[in-house]
């Protein structure tokens, strides 16, 4: 029944568009939920702006409960869509003794969070998904530590040099090879008979002509 039931799914979303099917192993791991025991074996996501029908009837029982009018232009706030999209973001405001004033920090993902508490109440984090580095500038005290740019720089430096020297013991090699190659031809050319015969007979010929 399962397999015929996203089999059904994966079709509708192929024709119509607009939604994508998953089984729950193939849930993106970067949702970070898809292990969890509450998470159906089948997960049905709509595309950004977009809804599936019980959002609709949602709709229609607040606006008669809370009496206000739905048009075709009216515009609603909804969550659950992908994650990397800019209208799931929500915004960061802080405030307190230990956050700096009029600090602006980069996009951090919310369970990020969590270990930006622990550090405020100064607790010891149990194991979490979240990133201490992505959130903690925004701490009194906080400055950015000069080591990576260090080693960067010590890195580049090393790598520069071992490339000149692995030049300069290539080109000494080069060149005593080159020599050796200009040596032999010419001891051929002068004794083309006896300098192929042997090393010890080169390395005789090599002895001046009068001793």
């Amino acid at each position: 029944m399962e397999e015929e039931i996203y089999a059904l799914l994966k079709n509708a979303s192929q024709d119509l568009g607009h939604f994508t099917v998953y089984k729950k192993d193939a849930i993106p791991s970067r949702w970070r939920f898809k292990n969890n025991p509450r998470v159906p074996p089948i997960y049905v996501v709509a595309d950004e702006g977009y809804a599936f029908q019980d959002m609709f009837e949602s709709v229609k029982y607040f606006s008669g409960r809370y009496g206000f009018q739905v048009r075709n232009d009216s515009e609603f706030g909804i969550h659950g869509y992908d994650n990397q999209l800019p209208s799931m973001r929500p915004f960061f405001l802080a405030v307190g003794p230990q956050i700096k004033s009029n600090h602006k920090v980069a996009p951090f993902n919310t369970v990020d969070l969590f270990t930006l508490f622990c550090a405020i109440l100064n607790i010891k984090s149990t194991r979490h998904d979240g990133i201490y580095s992505n959130i903690e500038s925004v701490l009194v005290g906080y400055h950015a530590s000069m080591l990576p740019i260090v080693v960067i720089i010590v890195g580049g430096v090393t790598l520069a040099l071992l490339l000149i020297v692995c030049a300069a013991v290539a080109t000494l090699l080069i060149i005593k090879r080159q020599q050796n190659i200009t040596t032999a031809a010419a001891l051929n050319k002068r004794f083309p008979q006896n300098f192929s015969h042997s090393t010890i007979e080169a390395q005789h010929l090599l002895e001046p002509e009068d001793a």
